[in-house]
């Protein structure tokens, strides 16, 4: 909240905050002390179920771009590269086939954000799952949101 508010050029005390935090919103101020936060519930239903693809960008501007894909169910590294690039399509799908082929299949589900690096990823997953008959063939294997909904590869 605090830095919500210097970026709203409102020039407050951390402490005045905190204050005001406690009197609005006494019983999240308090799971804030005991650091008992609810975490999100996540359920996969089992491996290879569903592949979690990310970028890392915090490096970037040191030349170091880091991908990484995650089994949603084991939290299992499929795979985590540093490159000089993660922007390029082509090579974000060169990683997932080589993680197809090594583990001899393809996930029935796989999660990226919506960024443009993940396109020729789309298209190979719902190019492998195109002759299944499951609720997750074809067009249905592929899902985007936000980065932020996204299974963390970095926790």
């Amino acid at each position: 909240m605090f830095t919500k508010c210097k970026q709203h050029g409102i020039s407050i005390k951390k402490e005045d905050v905190r204050i005001l935090l406690s009197l609005l919103d006494p019983i999240g101020s308090q799971a804030r002390k005991r650091r008992r936060l609810r975490r999100r519930q996540y359920f996969a239903q089992g491996p290879n179920f569903v592949w979690h693809i990310d970028s890392y960008d915090k490096l970037k501007p040191y030349g170091i771009c880091i991908n990484g894909c995650i089994d949603g169910f084991s939290r299992n590294i499929i795979w985590l590269r540093a490159a000089f690039t993660n922007s390029n399509p082509k090579v974000i799908g060169g990683y997932f086939v080589e993680a197809v082929e090594r583990r001899g299949g393809c996930p029935r589900l796989v999660r990226t954000d919506m960024g443009t690096e993940n396109v020729v990823v789309r298209d190979i997953q719902r190019y492998l799952r195109r002759n299944y008959m499951d609720d997750r063939a074809a067009e249905s294997s592929y899902i985007t949101g936000a980065s932020t909904a996204n299974q963390r590869i970095e926790s």
